[in-house]
Protein backbone atom coordinates (compact mmCIF):
# COMPACT_ATOMS: atom_id res chain seq x y z
CA UNK A 1 0.00 0.00 0.00
CA UNK A 2 2.92 2.26 0.78
CA UNK A 3 4.88 4.28 -1.84
CA UNK A 4 7.87 5.83 -1.31
CA UNK A 5 9.79 9.56 -1.63
CA UNK A 6 10.94 8.05 -5.41
CA UNK A 7 7.46 9.71 -6.19
CA UNK A 8 6.92 13.86 -6.01
CA UNK A 9 3.92 15.54 -5.99
CA UNK A 10 2.95 19.29 -6.55
CA UNK A 11 0.14 20.41 -4.48
CA UNK A 12 -2.59 23.42 -5.95
CA UNK A 13 -4.39 24.56 -2.80
CA UNK A 14 -5.77 27.36 -1.20
CA UNK A 15 -7.69 26.44 1.74
CA UNK A 16 -5.33 25.13 4.28
CA UNK A 17 -7.49 22.53 6.14
CA UNK A 18 -7.39 21.01 2.62
CA UNK A 19 -3.67 20.97 2.36
CA UNK A 20 -3.12 19.82 5.94
CA UNK A 21 -5.26 16.66 5.50
CA UNK A 22 -3.87 16.40 1.58
CA UNK A 23 -0.47 16.85 3.23
CA UNK A 24 -0.90 14.34 6.01
CA UNK A 25 -2.31 11.53 3.25
CA UNK A 26 1.11 12.05 1.49
CA UNK A 27 3.35 11.79 4.11
CA UNK A 28 1.33 8.60 5.44
CA UNK A 29 2.37 7.30 1.99
CA UNK A 30 5.65 8.10 1.68
CA UNK A 31 4.98 10.26 -1.17
CA UNK A 32 7.04 13.80 -1.52
CA UNK A 33 5.25 16.92 -1.86
CA UNK A 34 5.61 20.34 -2.19
CA UNK A 35 2.80 23.03 -1.79
CA UNK A 36 1.42 25.94 -4.01
CA UNK A 37 -1.06 27.57 -2.14
CA UNK A 38 -1.96 30.68 -4.19
CA UNK A 39 -2.04 29.02 -8.07
CA UNK A 40 0.58 31.85 -8.70
CA UNK A 41 4.08 30.94 -10.45
CA UNK A 42 2.81 27.06 -10.75
CA UNK A 43 4.37 26.75 -14.45
CA UNK A 44 7.47 28.00 -12.75
CA UNK A 45 7.09 26.12 -9.79
CA UNK A 46 7.07 22.87 -11.59
CA UNK A 47 9.51 23.30 -14.06
CA UNK A 48 11.96 24.04 -11.34
CA UNK A 49 11.12 20.89 -9.86
CA UNK A 50 10.95 18.94 -12.96
CA UNK A 51 12.67 16.43 -13.96
CA UNK A 52 11.57 15.14 -10.39
CA UNK A 53 8.05 15.88 -10.59
CA UNK A 54 5.26 12.84 -11.08
CA UNK A 55 2.18 14.82 -11.02
CA UNK A 56 0.22 18.09 -9.51
CA UNK A 57 -2.95 17.97 -7.80
CA UNK A 58 -5.18 20.98 -8.55
CA UNK A 59 -7.93 22.35 -6.69
CA UNK A 60 -10.63 23.34 -9.15
CA UNK A 61 -11.77 25.88 -6.65
CA UNK A 62 -9.08 28.21 -6.08
CA UNK A 63 -9.51 30.96 -4.46
CA UNK A 64 -6.97 32.90 -6.64
CA UNK A 65 -6.54 31.42 -9.83
CA UNK A 66 -8.78 29.81 -12.24
CA UNK A 67 -7.59 26.01 -12.29
CA UNK A 68 -8.61 25.24 -15.81
CA UNK A 69 -6.80 28.22 -16.87
CA UNK A 70 -3.93 26.61 -15.23
CA UNK A 71 -4.12 23.29 -16.53
CA UNK A 72 -4.21 24.89 -19.98
CA UNK A 73 -0.89 26.76 -19.49
CA UNK A 74 0.64 23.66 -18.02
CA UNK A 75 -0.24 21.49 -20.71
CA UNK A 76 0.83 24.06 -23.35
CA UNK A 77 4.47 24.09 -21.68
CA UNK A 78 6.91 22.22 -23.74
CA UNK A 79 8.35 20.67 -20.83
CA UNK A 80 5.21 20.24 -18.62
CA UNK A 81 3.34 18.88 -21.06
CA UNK A 82 2.83 15.42 -20.46
CA UNK A 83 2.51 15.66 -16.90
CA UNK A 84 -0.55 13.99 -15.31
CA UNK A 85 -2.83 16.87 -13.55
CA UNK A 86 -5.45 15.48 -11.10
CA UNK A 87 -7.94 17.80 -10.49
CA UNK A 88 -9.44 17.86 -7.00
CA UNK A 89 -13.14 18.77 -5.93
CA UNK A 90 -15.38 19.30 -3.06
CA UNK A 91 -18.18 17.69 -4.76
CA UNK A 92 -19.14 15.88 -8.40
CA UNK A 93 -21.40 17.23 -11.11
CA UNK A 94 -21.31 15.67 -14.56
CA UNK A 95 -20.89 19.57 -15.53
CA UNK A 96 -17.73 19.11 -13.42
CA UNK A 97 -16.22 16.23 -14.41
CA UNK A 98 -17.31 17.03 -18.13
CA UNK A 99 -15.39 20.52 -17.89
CA UNK A 100 -12.40 18.60 -15.75
CA UNK A 101 -12.02 16.01 -19.13
CA UNK A 102 -11.91 18.78 -21.72
CA UNK A 103 -9.68 20.64 -19.94
CA UNK A 104 -6.87 17.90 -20.04
CA UNK A 105 -7.06 16.79 -16.27
CA UNK A 106 -5.52 12.86 -16.38
CA UNK A 107 -7.94 12.65 -13.29
CA UNK A 108 -10.03 13.35 -10.87
CA UNK A 109 -10.22 13.12 -6.90
CA UNK A 110 -13.54 13.97 -4.94
CA UNK A 111 -13.09 15.12 -1.54
CA UNK A 112 -12.69 13.50 1.31
CA UNK A 113 -10.25 11.63 -0.81
CA UNK A 114 -10.52 8.17 0.38
CA UNK A 115 -7.48 7.25 1.95
CA UNK A 116 -7.30 3.35 0.80
CA UNK A 117 -7.90 3.92 -3.23
CA UNK A 118 -5.86 6.73 -3.79
CA UNK A 119 -2.46 5.55 -3.38
CA UNK A 120 -3.38 2.78 -6.66
CA UNK A 121 -4.95 5.74 -8.22
CA UNK A 122 -2.19 7.92 -7.83
CA UNK A 123 0.19 5.03 -9.32
CA UNK A 124 -1.90 4.44 -12.31
CA UNK A 125 -2.66 8.04 -12.90
CA UNK A 126 1.44 8.67 -13.15
CA UNK A 127 1.66 5.53 -15.58
CA UNK A 128 -0.33 7.15 -17.92
CA UNK A 129 -4.45 5.95 -17.00
CA UNK A 130 -6.84 8.40 -17.48
CA UNK A 131 -9.78 8.56 -14.49
CA UNK A 132 -12.50 10.19 -14.56
CA UNK A 133 -12.59 9.78 -10.65
CA UNK A 134 -11.87 7.69 -7.30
Amino acid sequence: MFMHDAISILIVDGDAHNLMTLSALLKTLEIGFKRNTTGVKVVEQARAMYPRLDAILINVSLPDADAFALCRALKTDSVLAALPLIAIADTLTDELREKVRRAGFAGLVVRPIPRRQFASYLRRIISGERSNGV
